[in-house]
């Protein structure tokens, strides 16, 4: 149970840290595209399109962290 709680932690560590220190990135744009969206019709699919880039950032920066990323770990 202590290594879940270990995992969790520095997920959530790590996954702040890549969100703040990544500002011009492909993602947050979709992300801001998403939450500033006001049509309906084209909401779901901004944040189907978002969530994925976000993930795709997540996975890309699990197997290479930049160097913000590998302190968070710490």
């Amino acid at each position: 149970m202590r290594l879940i709680a270990d995992y969790a932690t520095i997920s959530v560590r790590m996954i702040s840290s890549m969100l703040t220190a990544d500002s011009n990135s492909e993602w947050k744009s979709l992300y801001e595209a998403a939450v500033c969206e006001t049509d309906r019709r084209k909401l779901a699919e901004r944040v189907a399109t978002a969530r994925s880039a976000i993930l795709n950032h997540i996975e890309k920066s699990i197997r290479n962290p930049a160097v913000g990323e590998h302190c968070a770990m710490d």
